[in-house]
């Protein structure tokens, strides 16, 4: 009985396809998969995001709405904490 199913010829040939038609996510280039990307520096400015750490006491602060402390705590029991050690120091 004959095995039915891909030879290793047509899952490379595949793969190479699959590489060639493929578009990096790091640099916007075909020709490689994100994971080998050779692009340094864009490998480098997706590591670290230009993202500032949430702050739960600003936000309540900052907010466009009024909403207490408590009102917050209420809504997010998780923040709590944060909040306290917060208005602390």
């Amino acid at each position: 009985m004959e095995r039915k199913g891909f030879t290793q010829e047509q899952r490379q040939k595949a793969q190479e396809t699959r590489k060639r038609n493929n578009l990096c996510q790091n640099c916007s280039q075909y020709g490689h998969f994100t994971n080998k990307c050779t692009n340094e520096k864009v490998r480098l400015n997706h590591r670290i995001p230009n993202t500032e750490e949430f702050d739960p006491v600003k936000a309540v602060m900052n907010a466009p709405i009024g909403i207490t402390v408590a009102q917050y705590i209420k809504e997010k029991p998780n923040a709590a904490k944060k909040i306290r050690n917060s208005l602390r120091y």
